[in-house]
């Protein structure tokens, strides 16, 4: 058995496939197509079990394999330990409940999991919130079925997933998982108790739980709000705040929730049951549980778009007050979520858009300034041309990727327009300029603390991508924006990618030489973790005022031969301890050994003492920049633009269609 990488050609992944006596297919169904960067087997190499489909090289193709026996000798006797780790792990980062906690709090709770063994037919007694079968397998009954959970699987209680109305039909784990038992030879379970999940809450700073049922009522409270875009990126603080002043509704069939034309103060959630969705008295839409409404009331003093009316025998929903919220967020971050909000509009039509300039020119395309004819609101237009009747693979990847972001510190996607001749993107407007140019403002290099608010908010954004398996690829001052306040964007999504969720690798050699790892030169293979390179090599920038290698050079080849040859050093002045550490650690030549890498993941790296600040006492850096509570090092003078031509003709999706 071997994990498969494709360095050249194309393949089919076939269920049921029936091959003839010349080597043909004749029948079954394509999952998947593989191209190079892809890979395959890694799921029947971590379980030992049989191929359950057939892959079949489609061209001629050129694949390079990791054998078991090559990790056996690579792992030795941590082979089987690692397995066990890599089930938790996937499983921690699937599970509709635990995928919602950060990659930082996943780590805490991976660190709290404890594993027991049980013996053929042993009842798992323990009161179970989550359990990972490392090792044979465990059965039971659930809602009446028969289940059975092999390695690799894993179980979480019901009552996490369930609403309060659902909970009064399913009152404990015992009435809707009965007697867990371990199979023919046995289990191994990696276990997360009740009482555990109790007491990680509580380290989490949640100091009001006290129950196994206070902690479930938190975590419901927790998911419903990681549905809204809105909240997913807030403080630990401030989350706390707003579950916390949560408040539950009851409303009866018929009765109106809100009501078109009145003034509303008021955010819903719906924890049970149906509403439906009435504009000038047409019903538009249907919604239902985890859906919400009413978030403008928040942060804008103007009369409801919309009348809901509860369709259900009765709903339950979750409420928060406008009050409240401005009393929980600071005033920057107010400001912040009305940009947001406001951002959220897609109704958008290529005819509402007035071209006021050009703002940019690159080789992708142009960046004009456009302003909404009613609203006066205003985005950045990126017109990329269509070449032989489609639109460039960077141009789709990077739609694709921003159009399922909702980070705060990536550049927000509003809409794309395609023409015949174009496709264009609309997106936020960022005004502060290029973090490259704003650099040069500087009499001298960056002090740790002001390197530290720019690396800090690099990695929030490069922990929500690699928690989706997106490799940015790309990372360097030029392709970093700020905003009016200072604080960061990430732009330029071209040549990021989306690895497989199994075992995610690619081969192309591709970036800026003087940011790229050196296993990305190599071509042999590498995910995310060139992004931490990369990261490694702007702070050795902002601190030390030059590259690591290859500063004075500019042709790729010499770059490419520095990064892979010199060694890493620090100009006579640079005498930061801390800070060269974190570069050592950061600049690790053997890949899966840079701190982020480990299984662990980021929260490796936000311990760091590099984002340790005693005056913030026991404040969390991270915590701080995303509820805006500090001053960024750089605050722009005015709106600054890579170009600022007000005579160049903006040519707009209509122009096109003319």
């Amino acid at each position: 058995m071997a994990i498969y990488f494709v360095k050249q050609g194309n393949l089919s992944v076939v269920a049921g496939a029936l091959i003839d006596r010349k080597g043909k297919l004749k029948s079954g169904s394509v999952l998947a197509r593989l191209g190079p960067g892809d890979s395959f087997g890694a799921n029947t190499v971590l379980n030992g079990k049989a191929w359950t489909s057939t892959v079949i090289a489609d061209t001629q193709c050129e694949l390079r394999s990791l054998s078991v026996e090559h990790l056996r000798d690579s792992l030795g006797e941590f082979l089987s330990e690692r397995l066990e780790l890599n089930f938790i792990v996937v499983a921690l980062r699937k599970s509709a409940v635990m995928s919602q906690f950060s990659s930082t709090q996943r780590a805490s709770i991976l660190e709290a999991m404890s594993t027991q063994s049980f013996t053929a037919g042993e009842v798992l007694e323990v009161e179970l919130r989550f359990a990972v079968v490392v090792d044979g397998e465990i059965s039971g009954t659930h809602n009446g079925q028969a289940v059975r959970i092999s390695r690799g699987q894993w179980f979480e209680e019901d009552a996490l997933l369930q609403t309060r109305r659902d909970s009064q039909f399913n009152t404990s784990r015992q009435d809707n998982t009965q007697h867990l038992v371990a199979g023919e030879t046995g289990a191994r379970v990696a276990v997360l108790t009740k009482d555990v999940m109790v007491m990680l809450l509580n380290d989490m700073g949640i100091t009001a739980i006290g129950s196994a049922k206070e902690a479930s009522d938190y975590t419901q409270k927790m998911l419903l709000l990681g549905k809204v875009p809105l909240f997913r990126h807030i403080s630990h603080d401030q989350l706390h705040h707003l579950i916390d002043s949560m408040v539950l509704q009851r409303y009866e069939k018929d009765a109106h929730v809100i009501v078109q034309g009145e003034m509303g103060s008021s955010f819903y959630i719906i924890s049970y049951g149906t509403v439906e969705v009435f504009i000038d008295g047409k019903s538009v839409r249907n919604i239902g549980k985890t859906a919400y409404f009413g978030e403008r009331a928040l942060l804008f003093d103007e009369p409801r778009t919309a009348t809901i009316r509860v369709t259900s025998s009765f709903a339950e929903l979750w409420s928060i007050e406008k009050a409240r919220l401005c009393q929980v967020l600071t005033e920057p971050l107010q400001e912040e979520f009305e940009r947001r909000i406001k951002l959220q509009d897609t109704n958008i039509k290529a005819a509402d858009l007035h071209g006021v300039k050009i703002i940019g020119n690159g080789t992708t395309g142009v960046v004009s300034l456009v302003k909404h004819r009613r609203s006066g609101m205003r985005y950045a237009l990126k017109r990329v041309q269509i070449r032989a009747g489609r639109k460039p693979d960077e141009t789709a990847r990077e739609i694709d990727i921003l159009g399922s972001n909702d980070h705060p510190f990536v550049i927000t996607l509003v809409k794309t327009f395609e023409t015949k001749a174009a496709i264009y993107i609309l997106t936020e407007l960022i005004t502060g300029g290029e973090l490259h140019a704003a650099m040069r403002q500087l009499e001298t290099v960056m002090s740790r603390a002001q390197a530290r608010f720019y690396i800090a908010s690099l990695v929030l954004v490069l922990e929500s991508l690699h928690d989706r398996n997106i490799v940015y690829r790309d990372l360097k001052p030029e392709n970093v924006m700020l905003d009016a306040n200072g604080y960061l964007r990430v732009i330029d999504f071209g040549i990021s990618k989306r690895l497989d969720e199994d075992n995610g690798r690619t081969f192309t050699m591709i970036g800026t030489p003087h940011y790229m790892a050196p296993e990305v030169m190599l071509q042999a293979g590498y995910g995310l973790e060139v992004d931490l390179w990369s990261l490694g090599i702007m702070v050795y920038e902002f601190v030390c005022g030059c590259l690591p290698f290859g500063h004075e050079l500019e042709t790729p080849d010499e770059v490419c031969h520095a990064v892979l040859n010199e060694h890493l050093s620090f100009p006579r002045e640079y005498r930061d301890l801390v800070g060269k550490d974190l570069m050592g650690e950061l600049l690790s030549r053997r890949p899966q050994q840079r701190i982020g890498m480990g299984i662990t993941g980021y929260s490796d790296l936000k311990k760091h003492a590099f984002f340790k600040e005693t005056s913030m006492g026991q404040s969390d850096v991270f915590q701080k920049i995303l509820g805006r509570e500090l001053k960024a090092p750089l605050i722009p003078m005015g709106e600054q633009y890579a170009e600022d031509d007000p005579t160049a003709k903006v040519i707009l999706p209509c122009d096109d269609d003319a």
